[in-house]
């Protein structure tokens, strides 16, 4: 049987559907795989995972319960175990990678082995020693069973793209922070002293231990082996050396058990295992809840800890793999196996890569390699529990500790090349903070961080996402050649200033340091637009800041008028201020806004002319030069009349004339996906329609109608092949004012394309903040 007849491989798909398969299909398709490749690839696999997540375990173990619950290790032994067999057999059924397998993790444990210390100290400093193990199963079980319903909320409601969002440094703050606490803790495993202050200073007065020697020596290969070899075998061979190692040396200096019991070089007291279940806890009745809701804020730790975990762990997953993880899976499958894990007496099964590569690596192709490590690591729960205790206490620790150097060298040396400084910075602070004070002080100051870090990133980016006058900018309100030349001389009277993205209060200040500055230097403005149309959200002192820029505009004798602003944004412009804004401050597009703004220009100017449009006679003869060629190109017209709200044609129908229009007002629009429509332009006596289409696509490609009753006359394309040959001189005319009109289209689209340009330039300097 070949891999591709395993059944199953890759993703996890299972194989087609079989209609008439029986019994004895079925055996020959089990035998076949039993004597295949892919069952030899799934039991080397879940072999060494399984040897691995036993090694695991026991040392989580002896981290969670080291120090003042070192009496209760055989108890940490079994929570261990059941979290390792119910981590892998539910997470490899659910995973969307088939060689995913979890487990105790090394984060987690590390947050949590210092609140059970915590809770251990204070129930034996109130005399209350006979209530330490119930206190801290009962926080286990809280910490697993809230973790677990957070997890799979997540991945229920989808989630877990939200997740993702988690700040890098963050991450890696958290990550060196754990390596600490990990260190740490093998200190106190290995020396029964922690790596505080106090713990070297009287590991310093009574001298290094031999065991603290060995396992310096055991660690430094540990460290060196997983930072270079990515071998399967490399880090169960070692392990095993390592035991023989601790075995060989206690036989040659005829040193016994008990003596190395006693000495440190083997647990005391760890001959079997013990299992405290969950609903043992329902007989205790002296549960001191106020002491456990202390500790809210390091079960909510361990949480979030756990949330980056598994973000972590799947991204280096897919990074090593190639292959892309279903991150809402992932989190609804842990959730159901710590649930699971919770309610059996177990604590936090969360993703763990290495395990997962080893079964990957070591050529497993289906989801049997998993089963079979959750098979081995019940076997020694349920058959052989006195196996754990043979396991050394130095060769554990040791493991420990290069667990913890590992992830302080990755994020206090490595990430140096590929972080900023502020973010390496940040990195160093949750370290520090987490030291001095705490995780859970160490987590808020990162995310207190990272949120200032934001701030300064995101302030750096201009959201003025256009700053033009009217020079640059007009509206679509089609204007005669007079208003034209008269808005060229006093377009610098218009601003126009549109924002994107999220503005708050340090990215407004210095928009008004500008404007004011402007008022100073630029005595011509007289209307400042400010359009709302691309901004996401604003918060009040933002808001503010574009009251204080309105007044100190006002007070120069300029209007300012905002466009394109949401209800829920014009409502917080309007609470930031005791003078909220009018009807006539306010606009729905820019185009309404630029049109009334030109008006006002238009009207201020002497000597402008009411009757602006000519007919169509006049704006051909203009053209044309020869009233007789009017006249001629006239009987090759087609009129229309239109009444107000009349369509003249629609997008999607095929363009086959051009239009010309001799009195009225059409408007050219086209709809939006949300099926609002938006004018592209406003077009009065004198003007052409369609001759785009006609000439390109031969589609129109917007909807025109009369926005007053109109008149229009239309040339159809068979007429115009007509025109060409009767009249060539008059056709040749009439195609240079075509060719006119399109050009001076075609500059406004290129200044209207340059905006854009700045538009997507904004936008991608927002989205890289």
């Amino acid at each position: 049987m070949s891999v591709q007849d395993t059944p199953e491989q890759g993703d996890g798909a299972s194989a087609p559907h079989t209609p008439h398969r029986t019994p004895f299909v079925s055996l020959r398709r089990v035998g076949s795989y039993l004597t295949s490749h892919a069952f030899v690839g799934d039991v080397s696999g879940g072999a060494l995972s399984g040897f691995i997540s036993i090694t695991y375990g026991s040392s989580y173990a002896a981290l969670l319960f080291s120090g003042p619950l070192e009496p209760f290790l055989p108890y940490g032994v079994a929570v261990t175990l059941i979290t390792a067999v119910l981590g892998a057999l539910i997470v490899s059924l659910i995973s969307s990678l088939y060689f995913s397998v979890a487990g105790p993790d090394s984060n987690t444990t590390s947050v949590l082995s210092i609140l059970l210390a915590a809770l251990a100290t204070q129930l034996t400093d109130a005399g209350l020693s006979g209530l330490i193990l119930p206190h801290v199963m009962l926080a286990l079980f809280l910490s697993t069973l809230a973790t677990g319903v957070m997890l799979y909320l997540l991945g229920r409601f989808r989630m877990g793209r939200w997740v993702r969002f988690v700040p890098f440094p963050v991450m890696g703050g958290f990550l060196a922070a754990t390596g600490w606490l990990m260190t740490s803790g093998a200190l106190g495993v290995i020396a029964n002293t922690p790596l505080t202050l106090d713990g070297l200073s009287r590991l310093s007065v009574q001298g290094p231990t031999p065991q603290l020697f060995a396992a310096a020596a055991m660690a430094i290969l540990f460290f060196i082996v997983m930072k270079r070899s990515r071998h399967p075998l490399a880090l169960p061979l070692l392990l095993v050396v390592d035991i023989a190692a601790v075995y060989a040396g206690l036989a040659l200096s005829g040193t016994d058990l008990a003596t190395a019991r006693t000495e440190g070089w083997l647990f005391q007291g760890l001959t079997d295992i013990r299992v405290f279940s969950p609903w043992d806890l329902l007989t205790v009745t002296d549960i001191r809840w106020p002491l456990l809701l202390s500790h809210a804020g390091d079960m909510a730790a361990v949480m979030m800890v756990a949330t980056i975990t598994i973000l972590l762990c799947a991204t280096g997953m897919e990074v090593a793999t190639g292959q892309d993880m279903d991150l809402d899976r992932e989190l609804r499958g842990h959730g159901v196996a710590n649930l699971a894990t919770a309610l059996a007496g177990g604590y936090l099964a969360l993703l763990s890569p290495g395990r997962s590569l080893t079964i990957l690596r070591a050529g497993a192709v289906t989801r049997f390699s998993g089963v079979l490590v959750a098979l081995l690591c019940a076997t020694v729960l349920f058959v052989a529990p006195s196996l754990v205790g043979y396991l050394p206490k130095t060769v554990l620790g040791a493991f420990l500790l290069s667990l913890g150097l590992s992830l302080m060298h990755e994020w206090l040396i490595e990430s140096r090349a590929r972080l900023t400084v502020r973010e390496y910075l940040l990195v160093v602070l949750i370290l520090v903070v987490t030291v001095l004070f705490g995780f859970t002080v160490g987590m808020l100051a990162g995310i207190v961080g990272a949120c200032l870090d934001f701030a300064i990133n995101y302030s750096r980016v201009d959201v003025v996402q256009n700053d033009v006058s009217a020079l640059e900018f007009r509206s679509t309100y089609q204007r005669s050649e007079e208003e034209q030349i008269l808005l060229d001389r006093e377009g610098e009277a218009i601003r126009v200033i549109t924002f994107r993205g999220f503005i708050f209060f340090g990215m407004a200040s210095p928009l008004l340091d500008r404007i004011r500055q402007d008022l100073v230097e630029r005595h011509v403005l007289r209307i400042l637009i400010l359009d709302f149309k691309g901004v996401d959200g604003i918060d009040t002192s933002a808001a503010m800041t574009f009251h204080k820029v309105r007044q100190s505009a006002l007070r120069s004798g300029v209007t300012v008028v905002f466009t394109g602003a949401s209800p829920r944004i014009l409502r917080i412009l309007n609470g930031a201020s005791s003078q909220t804004l009018s009807k006539k401050d306010i606009f729905p597009t820019l185009d309404t806004a630029m049109e009334w703004a030109e008006e006002q220009i238009l009207a201020s100017v002497e000597g402008r002319l009411d009757d602006q449009f000519p007919m169509l006679n006049e704006w051909l003869l203009a053209g044309l030069g020869d009233g007789i060629a009017v006249e001629f190109l006239k009987t090759y017209l087609q009129p229309f009349y239109l009444d107000s709200g009349e369509t003249l044609f629609r997008r999607g129908m095929a363009a086959t004339m051009l239009y010309l229009v001799d009195s009225g007002r059409i408007s050219v629009v086209v709809e939006d996906d949300s099926g609002s429509s938006r004018r592209l332009a406003s077009l009065m006596g004198g003007a052409m329609i369609g001759e785009e289409d006609l000439y390109t696509s031969g589609t129109h490609q917007a909807t025109a109608l009369a926005e007053v009753p109109s008149v229009v006359y239309g040339l159809a394309n068979d007429r115009m092949e007509q025109l060409s040959s009767d009249h060539p001189r008059l056709a040749a005319r009439f195609h240079a004012i075509i060719l006119r009109m399109m050009a001076k289209r075609l500059r406004q689209s290129q200044t209207e394309a340059a905006m854009a340009r700045r538009e997507a330039v904004s936008r991608r300097a927002i989205e890289r903040v």
